[in-house]
C-alpha cells in the first residue's frame, strides 16, 4: 500500500487499531433528515425563508445548507439560537414546575453543555469558514423574539429541547408559516430530561387543531 502523506499515515493507522470509529456525526435521526430535506424542497415553490430554532454546533445548519445549494435555492435561512446555552428561566421552570430538580445532577449534567458557544465563534466557525452565504444569525431568547409582520417561513426546524422556548417557537413560527409549509420539531420523545419539547409539542396541536404526524424515535412534523 502505498501512502501520499503522513496524513493517510496516521489515520490508516489510527482507524486500524481502533482509535478511530465511525460513528453518526448527526444530533439529528436520519428520518427526521429525510422529513427536512423533503420539506426544504416542498418549501422551494412557496413563499417565505427558512428557518432553525436552535442550532447547536451548526451540524445541521451546515447539511441543510449543503442541500439548498443542490436546490440552487436563493432563499435567507434564518439561525436563531442564545448561541451561549439555555435560558436560565427556562432551566428554573423545567426543575421548579416540571420537576426535574428531583431527578440527580440534572442541571449540572445537561443544562450546560451548549454554554461553549458564542455568537462569535458560530459565526466564524459555521458561516465564514463554511461560506454560508444565505445564512443570517439571529442572536436572542426565541421567548423574547419578535418577527416583522411581514415575516413568512416555507419551511422550519425547531431543536430548543425545553418547554417554554419549544412552546414559545412553535407558536411564532406557526402563525408565520406559508400555507402548504412544513415544521419540523426535535425531541418529541417521552424521556427523563428533554420531554419538554414533547409536551409543548402536544398542546400546541391540541390547542391550535394543527395537521400533524410523529415518527419514532422523536421526530414531530407540523404541516400548515
Amino acid at each position: 500500500m502505498r501512502f501520499s502523506s503522513v496524513y493517510d499515515i496516521v489515520k490508516t493507522c489510527a482507524f486500524r487499531t481502533g482509535l478511530i470509529k465511525t460513528t453518526y456525526p448527526l444530533g439529528i435521526e436520519p428520518y427526521q433528515l429525510f422529513v427536512l430535506m423533503a420539506a426544504l424542497e416542498r418549501g422551494e415553490t412557496l413563499p417565505g425563508d427558512i428557518i432553525e430554532v436552535g442550532c447547536g454546533r451548526g451540524k445541521t445548519t451546515l447539511l441543510l445548507n449543503r442541500f439548498l445549494d443542490s436546490l440552487k435555492s436563493s432563499k435567507r435561512y434564518l439561525a436563531v439560537d442564545t448561541f451561549s446555552g439555555f435560558e436560565w428561566s427556562d432551566v428554573k421552570f423545567e426543575r421548579r414546575v416540571r420537576r426535574k430538580e428531583e431527578n440527580p445532577g440534572f442541571y449540572s449534567q445537561s443544562f450546560r453543555r451548549f454554554s461553549y458557544n458564542s455568537p462569535t465563534i458560530w459565526r466564524k466557525v459555521v458561516i465564514e469558514y463554511n461560506k454560508l452565504d444565505r445564512v443570517q444569525m439571529i442572536v436572542g431568547d426565541i421567548n423574547r423574539l419578535d418577527f416583522e409582520p411581514q415575516q413568512r417561513f416555507s419551511a422550519a426546524l425547531i431543536d430548543v429541547d425545553l418547554y417554554l422556548p419549544t412552546l414559545a417557537a412553535i407558536r411564532k413560527v406557526y402563525d408565520r408559516l406559508t400555507p402548504g409549509g412544513t415544521m419540523v420539531v426535535d425531541d418529541v420523545i417521552k424521556g427523563p430530561l428533554y420531554d419538554g419539547a414533547y409536551q409543548a409539542f402536544h398542546e400546541f396541536v391540541a390547542e391550535a387543531h394543527a395537521e400533524f404526524e410523529t415518527h419514532p424515535p422523536s421526530c414531530g412534523v407540523i404541516r400548515k
